[in-house]
């Protein structure tokens, strides 16, 4: 187990808003990356998805045309 003087995380220290969580930076960083990675996920499903449905739109009305 690592122990930190309190001067060590001094720099980090700030006065927390009342109510507020103490969270450290680290955390902080490693929640903002993982956001990132779902939200690019996310945006990459999304993509996958409206090509997805496009095709079987383009399918859907390529068939309908030669019904008529």
């Amino acid at each position: 187990m690592i122990n930190f003087d309190e001067d060590q995380w001094s720099h980090f220290a700030r006065t927390p808003i009342k109510g507020e969580p103490v969270v450290s930076p680290i955390v902080l960083t490693v929640q903002k990356t993982i956001n990132q990675w779902l939200s690019l996920r996310l945006i990459s499903q999304g993509l996958r998805t409206a090509m997805i449905t496009e095709k079987a739109m383009t399918v859907t009305l390529s068939s309908v045309r030669s019904l008529n």
